[in-house]
């Protein structure tokens, strides 16, 4: 934490910018601490606006994180006022998703599919009968874009 400090006083940064830095490592320390096996996964993400960002993979860790957010939340700011750090106002969740580093997923492309001319023509007609104006306008721009 003082390595951390040290660094940012030589750095131009604004002092809200280098507050929320040092927060975030205090609140770092406190996750390791109070974090569970289920909240490992998850990562304290940054501070905007004086709420917590976590972020996590799974929207089932996220669901949990939510429903323990106050018990969370009281005891990062009861650390933080012990640093003599203003505290969070709540925490919010992202989810986030990894590339994967498997190179043999699976993964879906979506290109133009092949039609013949007769076929397109055959769509584009069939679009054209539709009574609704506007469901047959939104047609006409998706077949034009798959196939312009």
């Amino acid at each position: 934490m003082e390595q951390v400090k040290s660094s940012l006083q030589s750095l131009p940064l604004p002092r809200k910018i280098k507050e929320n830095i040092l927060r975030l490592e205090v609140i770092k320390e406190v996750w390791k601490e109070i974090g569970d096996k289920r909240l490992g996964v998850t990562s304290v993400g940054f501070i905007e606006d004086d709420y917590l960002f976590v972020e996590a993979e799974e929207h089932y860790l996220l669901q949990q994180l939510r429903l323990k957010s106050h018990l969370l939340c009281k005891k990062i700011n009861q650390r933080l006022r012990e640093a003599s750090f203003p505290p969070i106002k709540g925490i919010k969740t992202r989810l986030v998703v990894k590339p994967s580093l498997n190179p043999s997923a699976k993964c879906v492309r979506i290109g133009k599919p092949n039609l013949s001319s007769k076929d397109l023509q055959t769509l584009l007609e069939l679009c054209q009968s539709l009574s609704d104006t506007e469901l047959k306008g939104l047609f006409l721009r998706l077949i034009n874009t798959l196939y312009a």
